[in-house]
């Protein structure tokens, strides 16, 4: 196993199309835009998906006010 991972690794072919994908999203939007979409994309599948699939009515209220108090800290920053 370890020889066919090293010779993957080592043939430049060889890379999923994934990674070139992701390099380029990197080199378009460069490091910092980057970062805010992955830290956008973490918060949304952390704080809006359960917003909307929760059965749990308790759970729905804390995501929408953990929501809410971002979009807020959001709205204080670019008012500036």
């Amino acid at each position: 196993m370890k020889v066919i991972l090293s010779a993957a690794s080592t043939a430049p072919d060889m890379n999923p199309p994934v990674i070139h994908m992701l390099s380029a999203v990197v080199q378009t939007l460069g490091p910092w835009c980057t970062t805010a979409l992955v830290i956008f994309l973490f918060a949304f599948t952390s704080i809006a998906l359960p917003t909307v699939w929760s059965r749990h009515a308790y759970r729905r209220a804390a995501a929408r006010r953990t929501l809410d108090t971002l979009v807020d800290v959001l709205r204080h920053i670019f008012r500036v």
